[in-house]
């Protein structure tokens, strides 16, 4: 069974840019490249050390008058030359995968999507086998609720900045902005900070600066001293001297790196986009809920071993196997970390998650 989930997203561009940066960013898709996009891409050139060529396509238009653009994402191409007085063309197809694909139906899909374009163009012959064709169906998705009543215009903040306002470090993760509209949702301004370019201002100077109310270390690929940003925050938050700070995935790795526990993969294996039940203790973050499901991107994590007799970082929450960490806190400053996404679809009670957070 396949299930094509298809939104329209539609905004205005900031003062400062115009529409060839839209496309810059949106360009080529996560779906078509993977996600997060920009490491992925990075790693892609690393190990192939020459360009892709048009692996996928665009079609849309652009009116200079207005500024205003639309654009789509071609899955299927077709890529036309002519060498003298005959015309070529080679069709790519291909599709997305995760950790959980199936290699032989990934394939077979690609082979599906090409029949098809080949088929359109008239370059199948009617008798080679069809695509397998199962009824259709559309099932719309009711609108989320608004995550809280507060009707504070706060905003997202990447240039100029709000004191007192939540400094969220941004790691290249697909979801940051997500974490961010959360937090606005609830009524609190953000300031994003990238975690990993180079800045003229430590994670000192950006407490001294922007005097956050509170700190989230984002997710994001990769280890954690990938972020040097992010492993500072996380060391001057175990020392007391950060307002309060919450580590979300990478960030909570970071957490227990900094309190001296050891970081590595998964045990039962990387879980890409998968809600797993969530069993905790019903204090601090997790404070008035009950067992709940959260949705998981990992495959390094923190194991329940190693924190057994940890002076100051206590287990909130584990897995259903309770062999791995997706909750703790210090027990001698503000200080938590989340092995999910809070801000996620897949985690329905996430915002309770958050919204407990913002109240220390």
């Amino acid at each position: 069974e396949v299930q094509h989930l298809v939104s329209r997203i539609k905004g205005k561009l900031d003062d400062h840019a115009d529409v060839f940066d839209c496309i810059e960013n949106v360009f080529p898709g996560g779906s078509i490249t993977g996600c997060p996009r920009t490491v992925v891409c990075a790693s892609i050139d690393e190990l192939e050390r020459r360009p892709r060529s048009f692996w996928t396509g665009s079609m849309g238009w652009f009116d200079p008058s207005t500024g205003c653009s639309s654009w789509n994402i071609l899955i299927r191409t077709a890529e036309l030359r002519r060498k003298g007085d005959r015309w070529y063309s080679r069709v790519t197809a291909g599709g997305g995968i995760t950790i959980e694909s199936n290699p032989k139906s990934e394939v077979a899909e690609a082979k599906w999507k090409a029949n098809a374009l080949l088929r359109s163009c008239g370059w199948l012959d009617e008798s080679v086998q069809s695509n397998p064709v199962k009824s259709l169906a559309i099932h719309p998705l009711p609108l989320e609720s608004d995550q809280s009543n507060n009707t504070t215009q706060a905003a997202i903040h990447t240039h100029t900045f709000e004191k007192n306002a939540v400094l969220l470090i941004d790691n290249l993760d697909s979801f940051t902005y997500n974490v961010a509209h959360s937090i606005c949702g609830l009524g609190h301004h953000v300031n994003i900070v990238p975690g990993r370019s180079t800045l003229e201002s430590s994670a000192q100077q950006l407490i001294d600066e922007l005097q956050p109310s509170h700190i989230i270390l984002g997710p994001g690929p990769g280890w954690p001293q990938d972020s040097q940003l992010t492993m500072d925050f996380a060391s001057l938050s175990l020392q007391g001297q950060t307002p309060p700070l919450l580590g979300i995935c990478l960030g909570h790795q970071a957490i227990g790196l900094a309190s001296g526990v050891e970081l590595v993969p998964s045990p039962i294996g990387p879980v890409h986009g998968t809600p797993v039940k969530c069993i905790h203790n019903r204090s601090g973050l997790f404070h008035g809920m009950d067992d709940v499901s959260m949705t998981r991107y990992n495959s390094l994590t923190l194991l329940t071993t190693d924190l057994v007799a940890h002076p100051t970082i206590v287990v909130d929450a584990t897995d259903d196997t309770k062999s791995l960490v997706l909750g703790l806190h210090s027990n001698q400053t503000p200080v938590f970390g989340v092995q999910f996404h809070p801000e996620s679809v897949g985690s329905p009670s996430g915002i309770k998650i958050l919204s407990n957070f913002l109240e220390y």
